[in-house]
């Protein structure tokens, strides 16, 4: 049921949070700069599209006076402060961030941060925000000074409107699985479970190879299986009744080859039938073919709450899909709310013939590159032990 991607449709400058996103083939780029978040009531929270103009500006070359800019913000509804509203801001790679709290005029803050400015040195900017915070509009007027040697200033009003809310989620997880991609490593810990079946996967995914340790339970028996990937090598050792209901082994091939290693050769000089065994096999040890399990194909929908999973604050995007045979499926991703935005844990449930199954996918020890040691002893694979196309796991 797994193996989706979601490079979906971007829209010019959508922004996940902190994180910069490239804008789609043809379409106009979000002039860089600022990137904003917004944590607030539930009455405001979904995705904000603002376009603000610099008043006035003195003595910043990057954002001169009449210059047009082009935002999204993400309103958040945080359960933690009902009654107060959070601006983050990324400066010099770290995320500074104030309180704004309703007054008489609308909401407003104000909050000083270092600064860099290199060759000219370094400073202390001052930035004062007044939002006035409406169903369908937010307006905002937002005052910039820095003191020191980067000494500046700069006046910019707001406007921003509702929307669109699903670019916004399909930005958030193509930031978030890009940089999943470009870690050395991460764990993947699921558990699926349908009727009175369940299985358990621990699978540790690297660049060029992995290890994977299964558990499956039927009724009164248990089947175990190993997995190991390296140098474009697959090694599996499982007992019995992981042989014959995660390999798809014969009852007979199953009996004669347990508890020892088997080895699989990938490539075009090997039969069809074991290149699939292959293929299958080695399917989510590495980090490309992992991340690449990751979601489904379909709508996605931004929750803007914050959820704590795992003792981590994230940001739920929900998705939908019809799998192959007409089986619906939905899948709740939830992304880091801080940097990197990686995910933290999906939950899958899918209904086919009456039975329902959830799988749920924890992530985590990411950066981590698994130590893969092949087998000192194993015998070679044949295609006579299966009893036909297995899709493992």
């Amino acid at each position: 049921m797994r193996g989706r991607k979601i490079w979906a449709v971007l829209a010019a400058g959508a922004l996940l949070c902190l994180v910069p996103l490239a804008p789609v083939d043809g379409a106009a780029a979000a002039t860089p700069g600022r990137q904003h978040a917004l944590i607030a009531g539930s009455q405001f929270a979904g995705v904000w599209t603002a376009t603000g103009k610099v008043l006035v500006s003195n003595n910043d070359p990057e954002e001169p006076a009449d210059l047009t800019l082009q935002r999204t913000w993400l309103i958040i509804n945080d359960p933690f402060c009902t009654t107060c509203l959070g601006w983050e801001r990324e400066i010099s790679g770290g995320v500074q961030t104030s309180v704004l709290r309703p007054g008489r005029d609308g909401w407003s803050t104000s909050q000083k941060i270092g600064v860099a400015c290199d060759p000219r040195g370094s400073g202390v900017q001052t930035s004062e925000w007044a939002l006035q915070m409406g169903a369908s509009t937010i307006t905002a007027t937002e005052t910039e000074t820095v003191t020191g040697a980067c000494s500046a200033t700069m006046r910019l009003e707001w406007t921003a409107k509702r929307g669109p809310e699903a670019t916004y989620a399909a930005a958030m997880v193509y930031s978030s699985l890009k940089g999943a991609e470009g870690e050395a490593g991460f764990v993947t810990r699921s558990t699926d479970i349908v009727g009175d079946e369940s299985s358990t996967e621990v699978t540790q995914s690297g660049k060029s190879g992995g290890l994977q340790y299964i558990t499956i339970r039927k009724g009164p028996d248990t089947g175990t299986a190993s997995i190991i990937l390296i140098k474009q090598k697959v090694f599996v050792k499982a007992n019995v009744f992981g042989l014959e209901n995660v390999m798809g082994f014969t009852p007979v091939a199953a009996a004669a080859e347990a508890d020892r290693w088997i080895e699989i050769t990938g490539g075009v000089t090997v039969p069809k039938t074991e290149q699939e065994f292959y293929q299958n096999a080695a399917a989510t040890l590495t980090v490309l073919s992992a991340v690449d399990q990751i979601g489904l194909d379909g709508p996605l929908t931004l929750v803007p709450s914050l959820v704590v999973v795992g003792g981590k604050i994230t940001l739920p995007v929900k998705m939908t899909a019809t799998l192959s045979g007409g089986i619906h499926a939905t899948c709740t991703l939830y992304l880091d709310a801080g940097a990197p935005p990686l995910p933290v844990e999906q939950v899958t449930t899918s209904t086919d013939a009456g039975a329902t199954m959830k799988a749920t996918d924890v992530f985590s020890s990411w950066g981590k590159a698994p130590v893969v040691i092949a087998p000192t002893a194993s015998v070679p694979f044949d295609t006579a032990w299966l009893s036909g196309p297995v899709a493992i796991s």
